[in-house]
């Protein structure tokens, strides 16, 4: 990119002050006012993503990139992380040449004008869901964000982004309509634990965890201190599908699900084909059940401690959340041993993804040098994007796809209840337990605040 000196006396002098003030002013607006704090607050609190600090006065000009301390080369149309940044330079001769590096320093014509013209940074904000923050079970049939709940462990969209609640500490199943964000009693009796079947709303859980809704519309629960998965028929009633009822242990490999006998198991998912994977949690072990059978097996684990290898080999240490990718991956969150962990279903291995010993470390690095704090859930969307609740830091923490970096995605270093409608890295979270990835946007996520009694979505501005 070339500049070169231009001679400006009296009238034309004056006019290229005030012209560049005004661009001064124009680079600090350009992006969508909505989002303006927002986005101030994210670059500079965190500085998460590329962002500009347009200067220009008589004698200098700066363009600073922060975040790219060793970029060099030509900033015409550069790529940066966070958006595609035009710079053009007017009232100049391709005489000289202009130098604008990223820790700031200027060297070109005295009179040159940098106009910088960026694509408004994509900035993720936190908005209330449902629930208030006060634990209670009230709300139903109104404004989800109206509703009381207590420790809210578990969540799954069905195909109209219908969002479903374990509202583990009611005891009962709950979701939010999608089109009129009112919350709605699907399975349950609030407020009264134990067991009992058929008909959905006069069922009874114990202490509900894991939701899943299959490709039918049929939702699967973790029923957690009844030691029971449990399936909602789409349009019947509640059936068991697994476990034995309040006998929790090891048994019944090779034989028929119902006789089997699971040890507080928190999530269970099912595939395209009818199989259901399940989190025997206190078992160390991910267990399958055949979905033309009916029979369950180990599937990955055995006796609880930390290896990656086949799946026969592989070890886990309280495995609590599991999640499928696009291709049929599953992703487990093995809450103990402080990692995320992924089991391949073509070689049949498990490997590590993310996390090594319990802490908080490595954002902007690979997500396998990482250290998380005793993380709950995992969820992936379209994209291969992969977040993390990373329970114990009170933090969603994100995997790009491409790179295998992480970085926080919502809450920061202080357990709370603070931060709604500002950018989510800022905002507080308490215990969450669980996360949902929408397809829509790379980025856009509902949480399951736990220790807040409430819900919350991560959403995008510019």
């Amino acid at each position: 990119m070339k500049t070169g000196i231009r001679d400006i006396t009296g009238f034309s002098l004056v006019i290229v002050m005030v012209f560049v003030a005004m661009l001064s002013s124009l680079a600090i607006v350009a992006v969508k006012m909505g989002a303006l704090t927002a986005i101030s607050m994210y670059n500079a609190g965190e500085g998460k993503q590329a962002y500009y600090i347009a200067e220009a006065g008589f004698q200098h000009a700066l363009f600073r990139l922060n975040l790219n301390p060793g970029w060099t080369g030509e900033l015409l149309d550069q790529q940066f992380e966070g958006g595609t940044y035009s710079i053009n330079v007017s009232q100049a001769d391709p005489i000289d040449d202009l130098t604008i590096t990223a820790v700031g320093s200027y060297n070109g014509t005295e009179h040159s004008i940098i106009r910088v013209i960026p694509v408004p940074i994509k900035v993720f904000i936190i908005i209330p869901f449902a629930g208030t923050g006060v634990p209670g079970r009230t709300g139903d049939n109104g404004p989800a964000i109206d509703a009381t709940l207590r420790k809210p462990r578990g969540l799954h969209k069905n195909a109209a982004g219908d969002v479903y609640i374990a509202d583990t500490g009611n005891h009962y199943i709950r979701y939010v309509d999608a089109v009129n964000k009112k919350i709605y009693r699907f399975a349950g009796r609030p407020g009264q634990s134990g067991y009992s079947c058929c008909n959905p709303i006069n069922s009874r859980f114990d202490r509900p965890e894991g939701i899943f809704i299959d490709q039918g519309g049929n939702v699967f629960i973790a029923d957690r201190n009844n030691q029971l998965i449990r399936e909602v028929i789409f349009g019947g009633n509640v059936v068991d599908v697994a476990g034995q009822l309040d006998n929790a242990g090891f048994s019944g490999d090779g034989n028929p699900a119902t006789n089997a006998q699971l040890w507080n198991p928190r999530e269970a998912i099912v595939d395209q084909n009818g199989n259901i994977y399940l989190a025997d949690t206190n078992n160390c072990r991910i267990r399958k059940i055949d979905g033309a059978t009916g029979i369950i097996n180990t599937f990955a684990g055995g006796a609880c401690g930390s290896a990656n290898g086949p799946v026969a080999n592989a070890r886990f240490n309280r495995p609590r959340g599991l999640a499928f990718d696009a291709a049929g991956n599953i992703y487990v969150a093995d809450t103990n041993n402080h990692r995320i962990r992924k089991i391949d279903m073509t070689t049949m291995t498990v490997s590590t993804i993310a996390g090594s010993i319990a802490g908080y470390s490595g954002d902007e690095g690979l997500a396998v040098n990482a250290k998380l704090d005793t993380p709950y859930g995992v969820a992936v969307n379209q994209f291969g994007t992969i977040y993390i609740a990373d329970t114990n830091n009170n933090r969603i923490r994100k995997i790009d796809s491409t790179t295998g970096n992480i970085t926080t995605h919502a809450g920061s270093n202080t357990a709370g209840n603070l931060g709604d409608n500002g950018p989510a890295i800022d905002a507080q979270l308490n215990k969450p337990n669980k996360v949902i990835a929408f397809d829509d946007v790379d980025g856009h996520i509902i949480i399951a605040d736990t220790d807040n009694n409430r819900v919350r979505e991560v959403t995008d501005v510019y």
